[in-house]
C-alpha cells in the first residue's frame, strides 16, 4: 500500500483580461514614467493597466491539497496462475482567493474579489489473472486477462463580488455586492476488458497478441464500446548461429507491430441535448445550450510499426531505428453548422456540434544512437535522437474547421492546424502601403481582395536532441541540447507592437525605424501612421520560421569520495549546479518554444505577448544516509 499527500501554494498574477501581466509590460509606452512625480506612487496614467499595481494591491492565492493512494493484493491460485487486485484514488482539492484592491486599476476604485473551490476525485481499480505455464526450457508463455474501471467526479464553484468598504478584508465576505456565482458538476467513467498473450521461443522468436474492449461514458449507449486488437513479432537475429560469434555486431533485433487504438477525449456529455438555467422574462426556466449527436463514437487509429535495434563493438554503440504509419478515421471534431439551427441565449445560433468526420495520416521515422566514446577513469558518452513526422488531413467533406481566432485550419491535404491567412508581398514603393496576394498570387488592390491560403504550419518536420555526459574522479558533467525545425510561429502581437501605431499606441519594436518614409523607399516595413492604416491585418508579415536549437539543460556535479562520506557517517553526498534554457539560437524575434493558445489539434504556435521561458540556475546538495 502506498500513500502520498501534497500541499502546494501558487501566488498567481492577473490574467490577460486586464492587459497587465508582466509579459505585456513591454506594450507600455516607454515615455510613461514608472512613478508619479507628484506623489511618488506608481503612475496610474499609463496606456494599459500596470502590472506594478498588481504587485502592490492585488493578490491571487491558489492552495492545492492532493492525496494519491493505491493498494494491491496478489494471490497465487496455482503455481502458474495468480490473481491481482488493485485499487487507487487521486483526490485533489483546490481553493483560490482573488482580490483586486481599490487602488488597483483592476479593482476599479471599488475593490473586487472572487473565490474558487474545485474538487476532483478519481477512483480506479484493476483486476486481472496472470498465467505462466511451464512449457519447457525453450518456450515461455505469459497470459493476462482482466478488467479495469476509472471514475472521475469533478465539482467547481465560483463566486465573485465587489464594493469592498476596505482593502483590509480581502476575502469574499468583505464584498457588499455579490455579482455572480456558478457551480459545475461532471462525471466520466471508463470500463475496459483486456487480454494479452506473450510467447517466446529460444529467447529469440517473440510473439504478442492483445485485445481490448473499452467503454466510455462520453458516448451514447449504442456507441459506448470499442474493440481494439493488436499484434507484434520480434526476432533477435544476433542470437542466430550465423551471427552469434560476430566480433563487430553485438546485438540485432527486428520487430514489427500492428494495432488499433481509440480516442474519446472530447470532454463530457457531448452526445446529449443540454440545457441551462435562465430567466425569461424574469421567470426561471431552461434554454437549450447544446445540440445532441447520439451517433458519436470512438475515433480509431490503425498503426503499423517496423523497428530495428542494434549494437556494435560489444554494445559500445547502440541504437534504434523505427518507421511508423498511422491512419486515423472518424475524427472527433467540433464541426461548423448553420446558425439557423437554433438560438443560444437568444442572441446567437448554435455554431457547431461534435461529429465523427474525416481522416488523418501520420508517418515518420525515429532514430536513436547511444555511444560510449571513452571508457576508463575518464568517461564520455553521447546520446542522439532524431524524429521526423509527416502529418496530413484527409477528406473532411468540405467542412471549414478552424481555430477560435480564425488563423489556423484543418485543410484537406495539409498538416492539421495549418496557418490560413493572407500572404504578405511587401511594400508599395510609391505609397508605403502593404501588399497582399490575391488568388492568382499577384498583388491585390485592397486587403479585402487578398486571398486566404495555407502559408505554413505549427507542427515541426524534425525534432531531436543530443546529450553529452562526462565523468572523472567524482566530477560529472551533462550537457543537453534540443532542436526543432520545419515549423512556423505566428507573432499575434505584431499587429500591435510592429505596426507603426496603426492599431493603437503600443510600444513599437526597433524594426519600425526601417519603415517606408518617402516615395521610392525599398523596405518590407509599411509606412507608419495612426489607426486603420496599412499593414495591420493578419498576414504572413508576422509569420516566422520557428527553427531553433536550445541548450536545455546543463548540470555539473561533484560526489565526495567514499572515504570522506564514511567519516561523516553518511552513505554519499553530491554537490551540483545546474542551468535550464541557458542559450538559444533562432531567427524568431521572441521565444520560439511558445504557444499562447491552449494546445489542441487545431491551434498552436501562436505568440501574443507571451512571457519567454525563464533561465533557471539551481544549486543543490544531495545526501544519502
Amino acid at each position: 500500500m502506498n500513500l502520498a499527500v501534497d500541499r502546494s501554494q501558487l501566488d498567481r498574477i492577473t490574467d490577460d483580461n486586464a492587459f497587465s501581466t508582466p509579459g505585456q509590460l513591454v506594450a507600455q509606452l516607454p515615455i510613461s514614467p514608472l512613478l508619479d512625480p507628484t506623489t511618488g506612487l506608481p503612475n496610474s496614467q499609463t496606456l494599459y493597466p500596470s502590472g506594478i499595481f498588481d504587485a502592490l494591491y492585488d493578490f491571487d492565492k491558489q492552495v492545492t491539497f492532493r492525496t494519491i493512494g493505491n493498494g494491491f493484493a496478489n494471490y497465487k491460485l496455482l503455481p502458474s496462475l495468480s490473481f491481482q487486485s488493485e485499487v487507487g484514488a487521486d483526490i485533489l482539492n483546490l481553493t483560490e482567493t482573488e482580490f483586486y484592491g481599490k487602488e488597483s486599476q483592476d479593482g476599479g476604485g471599488i475593490g473586487r474579489g472572487a473565490t474558487v473551490i474545485s474538487q476532483s476525485v478519481s477512483l480506479n481499480t484493476n483486476n486481472y489473472f496472470t498465467y505462466n505455464p511451464h512449457l519447457g526450457d525453450n518456450s515461455k508463455l505469459n497470459v493476462v486477462l482482466g478488467m479495469s474501471y476509472l471514475q472521475n467526479d469533478y465539482v467547481h464553484t465560483y463566486a465573485q463580488g465587489e464594493q469592498y468598504p476596505s482593502d483590509a478584508v480581502k476575502n469574499l465576505s468583505g464584498a457588499t455586492s455579490i455579482t455572480g456565482a456558478s457551480t459545475t458538476n461532471s462525471r466520466y467513467t471508463f470500463l475496459s476488458y483486456f487480454l494479452r498473450a506473450n510467447y517466446s521461443y529460444l529467447g529469440k522468436y517473440l510473439f504478442s497478441v492483445s485485445g481490448r474492449i473499452d467503454g466510455s461514458s462520453r458516448f451514447g449507449p449504442s456507441n459506448r464500446y470499442g474493440a481494439f486488437p493488436a499484434a507484434s513479432v520480434g526476432w533477435v537475429i544476433s542470437d542466430e548461429d550465423f551471427l552469434k560469434n560476430n566480433s563487430t555486431l553485438s546485438f540485432l533485433k527486428l520487430r514489427a507491430s500492428y494495432g488499433l487504438t481509440g480516442n474519446s477525449e472530447i470532454g463530457e456529455q457531448q452526445f446529449r441535448f443540454l440545457y441551462s438555467v435562465a430567466n425569461y422574462p424574469n421567470l426561471p426556466g431552461f434554454i437549450p445550450t447544446q445540440l445532441p449527436n447520439s451517433d458519436l463514437k470512438w475515433e480509431k487509429s490503425k498503426q503499423v510499426d517496423l523497428g530495428l535495434d542494434f549494437g556494435f563493438a560489444k554494445n559500445r554503440i547502440t541504437g534504434e531505428i523505427d518507421y511508423y504509419q498511422k491512419h486515423t478515421t472518424d475524427l472527433l471534431l467540433n464541426v461548423n453548422i448553420p446558425l439557423t439551427t437554433g438560438y443560444y441565449y437568444s442572441s446567437t445560433g448554435f455554431a457547431s456540434v461534435y461529429k465523427n468526420l474525416g481522416s488523418m495520416d501520420n508517418s515518420g521515422v525515429e532514430f536513436l544512437l547511444n555511444t560510449k566514446n571513452i571508457e576508463g577513469a575518464f568517461k564520455w558518452s553521447t546520446s542522439f535522437n532524431l524524429a521526423y513526422n509527416k502529418n496530413r488531413v484527409g477528406n473532411i467533406n468540405g467542412q471549414i474547421i478552424e481555430s477560435s481566432d480564425g488563423l489556423q485550419r484543418a485543410v484537406q491535404g495539409y498538416a492539421i492546424g495549418s496557418f490560413y491567412m493572407q500572404k504578405f508581398l511587401g511594400v508599395d514603393k510609391q505609397t508605403g502601403d502593404a501588399l497582399y496576394a490575391n488568388a492568382s498570387g499577384k498583388p491585390a488592390n485592397q486587403y479585402t481582395d487578398a486571398a486566404r491560403m495555407v502559408v505554413g504550419k505549427y507542427t515541426p518536420d524534425f525534432t531531436g536532441g543530443f546529450t553529452n555526459s562526462f565523468s572523472y574522479r567524482g566530477f560529472d558533467l551533462s550537457i543537453f541540447f534540443y532542436f526543432v525545425t520545419g515549423n512556423d510561429v505566428y507573432n499575434s502581437a505584431g499587429r500591435f507592437m510592429s505596426d507603426g501605431f496603426y492599431n493603437g499606441w503600443d510600444n513599437q519594436t526597433v524594426d519600425m525605424l526601417n519603415s517606408w518614409k518617402k516615395s521610392g523607399d525599398v523596405t518590407n516595413i509599411p509606412r507608419t501612421g495612426y489607426y486603420n492604416g496599412s499593414g495591420v491585418r493578419n498576414s504572413t508579415e508576422w509569420l516566422y520560421k520557428g527553427d531553433y536549437i536550445r541548450l536545455k539543460n546543463l548540470t555539473l556535479g561533484y560526489t565526495i569520495p567514499k572515504s570522506v562520506s564514511s567519516s561523516l557517517k553518511i552513505s554519499s553526498a553530491r554537490f551540483y549546479v545546474g542551468g535550464v534554457n541557458l542559450w538559444t539560437s533562432t531567427k524568431y524575434p521572441g521565444d520560439p518554444e511558445v504557444n499562447t493558445n491552449t494546445v489542441n489539434n487545431i491551434a498552436g504556435g501562436e505568440d501574443f505577448y507571451t512571457i519567454p521561458q525563464a533561465k533557471t540556475i539551481t544549486v543543490g546538495l544531495n545526501i544519502k544516509f
